[in-house]
């Protein structure tokens, strides 16, 4: 910027002064005045004549250039107008200050309005920096005292915090452990490494020095004051600073600061960018001669002025669009120029000089910063950046519901908040319970006691009220009383009756859940058992396998089955199912009868919530039914289909294949003690498989179920996808990576269809597994 100075015009000046003298003031009215005199033969082009006696007319270099509008009119005043501009250095109408810098919070900003007023105007509202005042004379907003570490405050998420270090952070920051909000949190109150005392990552503009990283940080985006916006000094050495222009003086650094120097003396020798010999000239070097009001050789004018604002610049060159100085009259503003504006987005963006020195009328709005706001205006909120600060977006959870997230002040995407359950028979809020806090789980069956007072259930409706009658599986034997619900008291029973409380099993099983209090039993078995007991009857007719696992159960287990009555003899007890401490028991070829089957807590100081699963099937080789299923580990199994009878048909809304895998099946089962990551392949099948006609290949696919006995739920059910192509399928099967909570699964290796012609769907195969302990 520079200042502005009035126009001036030719006047007639009294005879008094002689024709050797002529005089010029400059700056009427604004209490400067300067005077130049020299001989009529040297006033050049445009000289007057004296033509009235006793007066001399006054060399008029507006006969070429008229820049100035300031005439006398006897009043002793000066009526020339001023073209004002903010940052001038000068105050002019309509402004309340002007610095001459764009130097925004200094007590005058780049508008010339002032930085404050009142307290009012510098408050942040921010609890922990303290109460910002007004320095009311300098009209600059002083800081407040920061609150006392611990002070209670609101962080912009909404949620609580506490003062740490001027700034609100989470109630929990500073523990060493990087809770929700927390960016970071090494539990130390140095602002000087990586993470600071605000649970925030350093990074430049924070106010801090990163050591080893910045060189200085005031926080602010000030270039020139010392720090520069990207934490660097402003300068470290003298030559740094130096501008080139010998009328400047000579520029040093100081505090990281470039300091002015003191120009030389009007007039000073000094060489000209061109090269030639020149003197210093308000603070430009001009060629010798410039100034002295006449055009000499090499200058395009000379106007005998310092002002740049004129049709005459100190130089002696034409005044034009590009100069670096503003024309009077002519030009609004220089091409090199900004100048601040408000946008479309009410964000404070900058205008530009047009090419024609006027301004461009279009407002140029700031990079997008990380602030919750539309900087740039393109209507995106912190747009290049994680998220938007301070915002809440959804996000999905980990068990398939749709939950939501805060964006940190940092714009950094904090943990997915899962959202309270509804009712809609799923796990809403990922907690591994269906439908929690309503009465029953949505289109499920909920626990109950029957008329006959045994235990039942009954159907959930789609609002989770239970509906329906509460009846047993099958009647209780010998409390004359119909269980089930089907108008028969006792039926189904024989000479055998059952234990007191039993659950009467429903062939082929299924998973019980329930919770056993604490307390001694009543009975035990030969391994063990000294709590109390929950037990199960099942009759069969014939041979039958039984597969019996208390895995998932929260308490030591013992399981034993005795024959006929509760006080029957024995034919299988379980403590331990290897390093577990829940139980395993597989009967094979167990004969036909009644029996009782025991959940005994291992010490009376045992119990809570427990998980059976009881399945009876028909005999057949290992693998063959849920009752005698295989063990899955991720040593995989390799084995033919072929000598395999049962066929589980997979729920086919989840299946990825048209026909109804209808080969022959063989079952396996898996425990995972805690969530994992399981993949199931038959792809190594391949090996078997040299040629489409070999009737020892087997086209396979496998299904995942959490209940061996029901389609539902059914985990996965994939069919072809890897291993041996057969034209332009491959006919082995990949589940892929399955994200599986803690529990007992089943997998069926199915072969994909009945036989069909020469291609067989039963035959050698390799299993596979990954993700199992």
């Amino acid at each position: 910027m520079r200042s502005w100075l009035p126009g001036r015009r030719s006047r007639r000046l009294p005879a008094v002064f002689g024709p050797a003298a002529v005089l010029f003031l400059l700056g009427g009215g604004f209490g400067c005045h300067a005077i130049f005199s020299f001989e009529p033969a040297d006033a050049g082009p445009g000289t007057d004549v004296p033509d009235v006696e006793g007066e001399t007319d006054v060399p008029d270099d507006g006969d070429a250039r008229d820049d100035g509008d300031v005439v006398e009119d006897g009043d002793g005043t000066d009526d020339g107008e001023v073209l004002l501009d903010c940052g001038n250095g000068s105050v002019d109408p309509g402004e309340e200050c002007d610095d001459g810098n764009e130097v925004s919070g200094d007590g005058c900003e780049p508008d010339c309005r002032w930085t404050c007023e009142t307290d009012a105007e510098c408050d942040d509202a921010d609890v922990c920096n303290g109460v910002e005042t007004c320095e009311v004379a300098g009209h600059v907003c002083v800081q407040g005292t920061p609150a006392p570490d611990g002070t209670e405050c609101t962080q912009t998420s909404g949620s609580p915090g506490v003062c740490r270090s001027g700034a609100c952070a989470p109630a929990s920051c500073g523990d060493g452990t990087t809770d929700r909000g927390e960016e970071c949190d090494d539990g130390n109150t140095d602002d000087t490494d990586d993470c600071l005392t605000t649970c925030r990552s350093a990074s430049c503009g924070d106010g801090f020095v990163w050591a080893g990283r910045e060189a200085c940080d005031d926080g602010n985006g000030t270039s020139g004051d010392g720090c520069d916006p990207d934490c660097t000094w402003s300068c470290e050495t003298d030559p740094e600073c130096d501008d080139a222009e010998p009328c400047t003086g000579i520029e040093t650094c100081a505090d990281h600061v470039c300091a002015a120097g003191t120009p030389p003396a009007e007039g000073s020798d000094c060489t000209t960018p061109g090269g030639a010999p020149g003197v210093c000239r308000a603070g430009t070097c001009a060629a010798v001669g410039c100034g002295n009001g006449a055009v000499d050789p090499g200058e395009e004018c000379d106007d005998g002025n310092t002002s740049n604002t004129d049709a005459c610049l100190n130089s002696c060159r034409n005044a034009t669009c590009g100069d670096g100085y503003v024309w009077d009259g002519h030009e609004a503003c220089e091409t090199a120029e900004t100048r601040p504006c408000a946008t479309s987005c009410r964000t404070a963006g900058r205008e530009s000089c047009g090419a024609d020195c006027s301004w461009s009328g279009v407002c140029t709005p700031p990079a997008e910063l990380c602030n919750g706001l539309d900087d740039d205006c393109d209507t995106a909120c912190d747009n290049g950046f994680p998220c938007c600060a301070g915002s809440i977006e959804p996000c999905g959870t980990s068990c398939g519901s749709t939950g939501s997230r805060a964006c940190s002040a940092m714009c950094g995407p904090g943990a997915c908040v899962p959202p309270p359950e509804a009712c809609n028979g799923r796990d809403d809020d990922c907690d591994l319970i269906c439908d929690n806090g309503f009465p029953c789980c949505a289109n499920g069956t909920v626990a109950c006691t029957t008329g006959c007072g045994t235990a039942g259930s009954r159907a959930c409706s789609e609002s989770c009220a239970p509906t329906g009658v509460c009846c047993a599986a099958t009647d209780v034997c010998g409390n004359s009383c119909d269980d089930d619900c089907d108008t028969v008291i006792d039926d189904g029973c024989s000479g055998c009756p059952l234990c007191p409380g039993a659950t009467e099993v429903t062939l082929p099983g299924r998973r019980y859940t329930g919770t056993l209090t604490a307390g001694a039993g009543t009975t035990s078995g030969s391994c063990g058992g000294a709590g109390a007991e929950a037990v199960f009857a099942f009759t069969t007719t014939g041979t039958k396998d039984v597969f019996i696992a208390t895995h998932g159960t929260s308490f030591d287990t013992v399981v034993y089955v005795r024959n006929c009555g509760c006080d029957g003899p024995e034919v299988g007890c379980n403590d331990d199912d290897g390093a577990r401490t829940t139980s395993l028991l597989v009967l094979r070829d167990l004969p036909g009868g009644t029996y009782q089957v025991f959940l005994d807590a291992k010490t009376a100081a045992a119990g809570g919530a427990y998980s059976v699963d009881l399945y009876v099937t028909d005999p057949g080789p290992t693998g063959d039914r849920c009752g005698d299923p295989l063990p899955l580990t991720t040593a995989g199994d390799t084995r033919n289909s072929c000598s395999f009878t049962a066929d589980y048909v997979p729920a086919p809304s989840s299946c990825d294949y048209l026909y109804s895998g209808s080969g022959e099946d063989v079952v396996y089962y898996f425990y995972l003690p805690a969530a994992a990551t399981v993949r199931v392949q038959s792809c190594t099948s391949s090996t078997f498989c040299p040629t489409d006609a070999d009737s020892t290949c087997v086209d396979t696919a496998i299904y995942v179920r959490e209940v061996c006995t029901q389609e539902t739920p059914q985990r996965a059910c994939k069919d072809d996808g890897c291993g041996f192509r057969s034209g332009s399928y491959r006919i082995h099967s990949d589940t892929g990576s399955l994200s599986l909570p803690a529990g007992l699964y089943y997998v069926f290796l199915d072969g994909y269809n009945e036989p069909s012609g020469s291609w067989m769907h039963c035959g050698d195969y390799t299993i596979t597994a990954t993700g199992i302990p």
